[in-house]
């Protein structure tokens, strides 16, 4: 659980520093993402979206919460 946690706080911080360092960011993105559907917009994300430090508390917040909710809700030993 923890592990699925960090892994998405991660991720989702990486894409908020993108789009602070868009330039780097657009140059990590493959040529082959422009002919997929959901991938397509992904150059568009970095330079045209704003970095926030409220949006990495809210990462934040929002890790520490799905953490929180999956220890509570989530039996130990339980396969899912």
């Amino acid at each position: 659980m923890l592990l699925v946690t960090i892994c998405w706080f991660i991720v989702d911080c990486a894409f908020e520093i993108g789009q602070h360092f868009d330039s780097f960011a657009v140059k990590l993105v493959p040529e082959w993402f422009n002919g997929l559907p959901l991938l397509e917009n992904t150059v568009n994300y970095f330079q045209k979206g704003v970095f926030d430090w409220a949006d990495l508390a809210a990462i934040t917040a929002g890790s520490i919460t799905a953490y929180w909710f999956l220890v509570k809700t989530v039996k130990r030993g339980e396969t899912q």
